[in-house]
């Protein structure tokens, strides 16, 4: 028997947010595609009421900076807090390919099928990695297969139809990844070192474009410094520095006399490892599985031998079950945990066999993909269902 009744007493009890419970990111990302003159693949069930059009929409997305990091590091009186209008919901899993996917998509995972770190593809019968583009147990590049690409690629950018003149403003290390070109077409692409020099960079783009522009502006604080450091005075000093060059943004355009909307969220929350847990290529539990495990660390999606599905559920809970709730992909997929089921399945969405998903702050690794060890020095992580993970910001300043 699988662990359903369980997850579902702990979304009653909100212990867990169940995705879609309340209208979230993808929603979002459906009312900013109307602004920019942008048309989705799919038409969003709900909307948020981000308000009136301007010249200039500057949508910002801050990785990480879940609701629960911005109320407690974000300054009193800053601009963060000055202007935050609501909490929303991210999509499920809680983490970043995911995540940006559903902003460059406006549908959530169910429809455009990447649901992890690592997903799994047909056209190679493999997990890859997603930002990487690479097999997740090789680190060989997927480039050379046609195949692989066109499958990991399937899902339609927004930007690509959008009216508006695009600028994205990205950490140069990014800008040219595979990802990046095809989520983020159809307008010029911008890499900086430091948000220090974004304040700049966006009063020229704006002075640019004056009418009918939108910007795009990625930073990785505080994701990465929270993955090293975990959720320490180097995150506030991370998110107290972004909060300074948002009122630096607003600042500059306000002395222009721009026509202005800045939109700023987050791809997903934050929630420190405890305890970091890993399944050895030789266990027992591997030895059940058709193919290795793959998606993220708080959630993973199993392939199990035929005939083997009640031994793996009855030693996966034996295992892990103080920690993580396993259930079936049909059950997964009848609590809409990827979205609602009025999406056309994408083509490329694969969850296997069952689904085990975190209770809380554990974390699950297979030490059979390169990286093992940077795992287990990580002190925080997300993709899971906690408040911690899920709630995002939606912060609003006009001119």
């Amino acid at each position: 028997m699988t662990d359903i009744r369980a997850l579902q007493q702990s979304f009653n009890s909100g212990d867990l947010l169940r995705p879609g419970s309340k209208p979230g990111l993808t929603e979002l990302m459906a009312s900013v595609a109307q602004l920019i003159g942008a048309n989705p693949s799919a038409t969003v069930q709900d909307s948020i009421d981000i308000g009136s059009t301007a010249d200039h929409i500057i949508f910002v997305l801050a990785d990480g900076l879940g609701s629960e990091t911005l109320g407690q590091y974000a300054p009193a009186g800053g601009w963060l807090k000055s202007h935050l209008k609501q909490d929303l919901l991210t999509v499920f899993p809680s983490t970043t390919p995911v995540g940006i996917t559903t902003v460059a998509s406006a549908v959530p995972p169910l429809a455009h099928g990447i649901n992890g770190w690592w997903v799994w593809l047909d056209s190679v019968s493999a997990p890859v990695t997603v930002f990487h583009n690479e097999f997740a147990d090789t680190r060989q590049s997927i480039s050379e297969s046609y195949e692989a690409e066109q499958e990991l690629y399937s899902w339609k950018s927004i930007f690509e139809s959008a009216t508006r003149n695009i600028s994205y403003l990205m950490p140069s290390d990014i800008i040219n990844s595979r990802f990046s070109h095809h989520a983020f077409a159809n307008g010029r692409t911008i890499g900086y070192e430091h948000i220090k020099e974004i304040p700049d960079l966006i009063k020229e783009i704006v002075a640019g474009a004056r009418t009918n522009g939108f910007t795009y502006f990625y930073t990785t604080h505080p994701d990465s410094i929270a993955h090293k450091k975990g959720l320490s005075l180097a995150v506030k000093s991370s998110v107290i520095e972004l909060d300074e060059q948002l009122e630096r943004i607003q600042s500059e355009l306000d002395s222009m006399d721009a026509d202005y909307k800045i939109i700023l969220t987050a791809d997903h929350g934050h929630l420190e490892i405890n305890p970091h847990l890993s399944l050895d290529p030789e266990s027992d539990l591997t030895h059940l599985l058709r193919e290795p495990p793959f998606g993220d660390m708080r959630v993973h999606y199993w392939k199990v031998i035929p005939g083997a599905e009640q031994t793996f559920i009855s030693l996966f809970q034996a295992l892990y079950g103080e920690w993580f709730f396993i259930i079936s992909a049909r059950e997964a997929l009848e609590l809409e945990l990827f979205g609602s089921n009025h999406y056309n399945v994408a083509l490329n969405f694969d969850i296997g066999d069952f689904v085990s998903i975190s209770r809380g702050s554990a974390a699950l690794r297979f030490s059979g993909f390169p990286g093992h060890r940077s795992f287990l020095k990580m002190k925080s992580h997300h993709s899971g269902l906690t408040p911690s993970e899920m709630r995002i910001p939606l912060v609003i300043a006009q001119a």
